[in-house]
């Protein structure tokens, strides 16, 4: 009976796969993936699919016009989450999301939505700001903050104040879309990473 030993070794990662433009990419790296999952392999099996679907996105040819949406929309799963693998990059997204829909966008868009004297709406939900050396300016911010995480967390309400215009609540819904999407690769990379280990 012949004795044989197998050696473990760590596994190489991203640095040590460099090949995603070739024809054959992604068809090896789904070779790949699908041995790993046999093994149950799940770290692994995560990095082949990441690598086998940027592998699919560089042999897309932009040229056809067919191709730019699903090009697109791998690219920017790659950017916000590196295709599930980042479960902190999609919080990172969101919370700059959120001061620049807040900063530049809400606080500009409608001052009596966001910075108003007056007591509407925006009065019985949003935070009361706080004291400080400059309050009118904090107070600006502070609302516009507290209206951006709100619209984040309830998409649809702002449709039902008649007195907001509607390139506002159009815009306030994108804002919602992209803020949800992100929560969405947040917790699907965490759900990932829990089925990994």
């Amino acid at each position: 009976m012949a004795a044989f030993c197998i050696r473990t070794q760590p596994f190489r990662q991203w640095g040590g796969f460099k090949d995603t433009k070739s024809d054959r990419a992604a068809h090896a790296y789904r070779t790949l993936r699908l041995s790993m999952k046999q093994q149950e392999a799940h770290e692994e099996e995560a990095m082949f699919w990441a690598l086998e679907q940027k592998s699919k996105r560089s042999s897309l040819g932009l040229s056809e016009p067919k191709n730019c949406l699903p090009w697109a929309l791998s690219w920017s799963y790659d950017l916000l989450s590196e295709y599930g693998l980042n479960a902190t990059r999609p919080l990172g997204w969101l919370m700059c999301w959120i001061a620049f829909f807040a900063l530049f966008i809400y606080d500009e868009i409608d001052e009596k939505l966001v910075c108003g004297e007056t007591l509407g709406l925006t009065d019985h939900w949003l935070i009361t700001p706080g004291k400080t050396l400059v309050p009118k300016i904090w107070e600006s911010c502070e609302k516009a903050f507290g209206f951006s995480v709100a619209q984040s967390a309830r998409p649809f309400f702002i449709w039902g104040d008649n007195s907001i215009s509607v390139p506002t609540k159009l815009l306030a819904t994108l804002d919602s879309a992209i803020s949800l999407t992100l929560v969405a690769l947040f917790i699907l990379a965490v759900r990932r990473r829990f089925r990994m280990q």
